[in-house]
């Protein structure tokens, strides 16, 4: 019997990932924290309507020239649609460990205001 392996290629946070043999009802949310410890995407609601899973997905349609960039609830998205595209999770735009992401430096000037 001649089995056939199946490769899924996803950049996560600008690393390229290859998963052989991905499970169709594995989510792209169990798959960040179970197999690649990403633990900031959390699971809440398990619906999709709290938000705490979201992630940014992007691809590039060639026709145009141009990036897409769409959220969207980790915990409804199959790994397996994600395949060629890139994922960027809240540790993939910055940290105090590395540099914090411009949006992150806005948050923090804004709640410095706050207090």
């Amino acid at each position: 019997m001649d089995t056939k392996s199946t490769s899924l290629v996803v950049h996560v946070n600008g690393q390229k990932i290859v998963k052989e043999n991905a499970k169709p009802e594995t989510t792209l949310l169990q798959f960040l924290r179970r197999e690649l410890c990403l633990t900031g995407t959390k699971l809440a609601c398990g619906d999709g309507g709290c938000g705490s899973c979201t992630v940014m997905i992007s691809s590039y349609n060639p026709s145009s020239k141009q990036i897409r960039h769409l959220s969207v609830n980790a915990c409804q998205m199959p790994l397996v649609a994600a395949h060629g595209l890139s994922v960027t999770t809240v540790e993939g735009i910055g940290s105090t460990k590395t540099k914090l992401h411009p949006v992150q430096v806005c948050i923090l000037i804004a709640l410095r205001k706050c207090k």
